[in-house]
């Protein structure tokens, strides 16, 4: 046998792995996936947040353009509002106005909250159909924050090719004592009367005029949440929860209506009007200046002397 053959046999038989090497290499790359997947958890998350930071971003300039071209006057989006009067005038170009109270149509939740005013949806680029408006559905893939609940919620829009679901189960708005001080409003003195031409807002107008907003910079506006698309400081708490159920995030979760306590308390998990801490045990929150911050939910509420969680009013307190 030549020497080169013979070399090339021995370069061969060098060359393979063995067992033992094919395990060590399979171990390293398991070490390697071990510390990689919490960084990879992590970006994601990070991901996750941003994208839902900016819809809270956008949330404020619907509001501030609302301000500007629709009230004339300086009155911040309306958390909700009542039915308007007979003949009340509806702004120029606004598709469907705002909806009427009618049999079966007569809840503030599905058809007059702030996700369904026409000429906030209009600025955000949000379809406007009548049944869009009426039951607030948005886009999920763009108007959802991303770690939102899925599934029994949404639907699909055939004639779109999209996924809707009604925003409640994904943002709020504060409105904690949003009714404290109505002097300012254009219709205290004459609920019957249709308001300036100048101010576009229907009776029963639930909102905050710029002038009561103190601090903006520390103040809630637009917030994760769970429920009826409305936010206040009753939201979360036990026992201090929405009607004395328990209504933290922590116990209720993503559930869509209320459950009996699992733990057998007797009450009610009831995630209405509940702040929703998705973001590794934090909120989103988008302030009245417009600026979006990452919160820990022991700082959008605290604990009593009992361990009750008690809302922190520095944050949700808007007119003081």
């Amino acid at each position: 046998m030549s020497r080169r053959f013979r070399s090339h046999r021995a370069v061969g038989r060098h060359s393979a792995f063995t067992l033992v090497e094919l395990l060590v290499v399979v171990g390293i790359i398991a070490v390697l996936i071990s510390i990689l997947m919490p960084s990879l958890s992590r970006a994601r998350e990070l991901a996750q947040r941003t994208r839902c930071a900016s819809n809270l971003r956008q949330f404020h300039m619907g509001d501030e353009l609302y301000m500007q071209n629709e009230t004339k006057q300086q009155w911040h989006l309306p958390g909700f509002w009542g039915g308007e009067p007979p003949g009340f005038p509806v702004p120029p170009g606004t598709p469907n106005g705002f909806i009427p109270t009618t049999a079966g149509n007569n809840t503030y939740q599905y058809n007059r909250i702030w996700s369904g005013q026409p000429v906030f949806r209009q600025t955000l680029n949000m379809h406007i159909s009548t049944d869009y408006i009426r039951f607030c559905y948005v886009e999920r893939a763009i108007w959802y924050c991303p770690t939102a609940l899925r599934g029994d919620t949404e639907s699909a829009d055939s004639s779109l090719g999209i996924q809707v679901a009604p925003i409640n189960y994904s943002y709020g708005m504060n409105v904690q004592g949003i009714d404290e001080d109505n002097g300012l409003h254009p219709k205290s003195k004459a609920q019957d009367e249709p308001a300036p031409a100048q101010v576009v807002v229907p009776k029963g107008f639930h909102g905050y005029h710029r002038s009561q907003v103190k601090r903006p910079a520390e103040k809630l506006m637009f917030v994760d949440a769970m429920g009826q698309g409305l936010v206040n400081v009753f939201g979360s708490g036990v026992p201090s929860g929405w009607d004395g159920d328990i209504s933290n995030y922590d116990q209720t979760q993503n559930y869509t209506s209320p459950r009996a306590d699992p733990a057998g308390s007797g009450k009610q998990l009831n995630m209405f009007r509940t702040t929703a801490w998705r973001h590794n045990q934090g909120a989103n929150v988008c302030y009245f200046d417009g600026h979006v911050a990452w919160l820990h939910k022991e700082f959008i509420y605290h604990r009593d002397a009992t361990g009750g969680i008690v809302p922190n009013m520095d944050l949700w307190d808007v007119m003081h």
